[in-house]
C-alpha cells in the first residue's frame, strides 16, 4: 500500500540532509510564535491528563475523530506554503538540480516542516498511545464477555451475538479512527506537495491548500457513503442476508471501502507529484528511502 509507504517514510525523516537540519536542528530566530491546531490539540491533552484526566478519557473519541482531518489540513497547507516560500526565494530551482531531483527536495521540505516544531511525532504518540488503550480495553471487555458466558451456557455456539458484535464493532471503529488519522495526514502532504507546483505565491497556497484537501475528503466520504449505505444495502436485500452477523459484515465492509477509497486518491496523487515535479520513479523511491 501506497499509504503505508509513505507514512513510514514520513517517520523515517532524512535527518542528515542539508534542507533538514537546516529547518529542524539550527536554531531559530526569535519571532512571533504561530499558532497552530496540533499544538493546541496537543496542549489540550496534556492539561486535561494534568487536571482532569478522567474527563479526558471520556472526550478522547471525539478527540481521535476531530484528530485526522483537522491535522491534515495542517499539513496541507503548511507544507504547500514551505515549497511555495522555498520557490518565491527562488531557492527550489537549485535544490532541484541536485542528483536526487525535485522531488526528493520537495519530500525533505515537507518532512522538515512537519518536524520542526516537533508536533508531529507528539501528536502522533497521542493517537497511538490512545488507540492502543481503546483497542485493549475493549478486549479486555470482549475477553470477559466470552469467558462469562462461557461459564453460563457450557457452549461457544449459545454466545449471545448481540452482546459480542457491538464491541467488535467498537474495536473496528477505533482502527478506522486511527487509519484515518494516518491516511488524512499523507493525503494533506501530497496536497501541500503539489499545489507550490501550479505556480502562485505563498497566499495562494494557503488558499487552495485546505481548499483542495477538503474536497478530496468530502468526494472520499460521499463515494463511500454512496457504496456503504446505498449500493450495499441493495445488496444485502437481494441476497435476503439479515440478522446482526450481517450488519457486523456490512460495518466491516464500509470500513475497507473507506480505506480503499483513499488508498486510490493517495496513489493519484503520489503519481501526480512525481509528474509535477518532473521526476522519474526512481527518483520517488530514491527519495522515500
Amino acid at each position: 500500500m501506497k499509504t503505508l509507504k509513505l507514512w513510514r517514510a514520513l517517520n523515517d525523516p532524512p535527518a542528515t540532509h542539508p534542507i533538514f537540519v537546516r529547518t529542524v536542528l539550527l536554531p531559530t530566530r526569535p519571532g512571533r510564535r504561530n499558532v497552530s491546531s496540533s499544538g493546541l490539540m496537543i496542549g489540550f491533552v496534556t492539561l486535561m491528563s494534568e487536571f482532569v484526566p478522567t474527563l479526558l478519557i471520556l472526550l478522547m473519541p471525539f478527540f481521535l475523530l476531530f484528530c485526522g482531518v483537522t491535522y491534515g489540513l495542517e499539513c496541507a497547507v503548511r507544507v504547500s506554503q514551505a515549497v511555495a516560500l522555498e520557490r518565491r526565494n527562488n531557492t527550489y530551482a537549485l535544490l532541484a538540480l541536485c542528483p536526487p531531483g525535485g522531488l526528493a527536495a520537495c519530500w525533505v521540505i515537507c518532512t522538515s516542516t512537519l518536524y520542526q516544531l516537533r508536533q508531529f511525532e507528539r501528536l502522533h504518540e497521542i493517537v497511538l498511545t490512545s488507540v492502543r488503550i481503546a483497542i485493549a480495553v475493549l478486549s479486555m471487555i470482549l475477553v470477559l464477555v466470552v469467558v462469562t458466558t462461557f461459564l453460563i451456557v457450557w457452549s461457544a455456539s449459545e454466545l449471545p451475538l448481540p452482546v459480542i458484535l457491538p464491541i467488535l464493532n467498537a474495536i473496528a471503529i477505533v482502527i478506522v479512527i486511527y487509519s484515518e488519522y494516518i491516511q488524512s495526514t499523507v493525503l494533506g502532504c501530497l496536497v501541500g506537495l503539489i499545489i507550490p507546483t501550479f505556480g502562485g505565491g505563498v497566499m495562494d497556497s494557503f488558499l487552495f491548500a485546505p481548499a483542495v484537501f477538503l474536497t478530496l475528503k468530502i468526494c472520499s466520504y460521499g463515494l463511500c457513503a454512496l457504496i456503504g449505505l446505498n449500493l450495499l444495502d441493495w445488496i444485502y436485500q437481494h441476497l435476503m442476508w439479515q440478522g446482526e452477523l450481517a450488519n457486523f459484515s456490512m460495518t466491516v465492509i464500509r470500513i475497507l471501502a473507506l480505506i480503499v477509497v483513499q488508498e486510490i486518491i493517495i496513489g493519484q496523487l503520489w503519481q501526480m507529484v512525481i509528474r509535477r515535479t518532473h521526476s522519474i520513479t526512481e527518483e520517488a523511491e530514491w527519495a522515500l528511502n
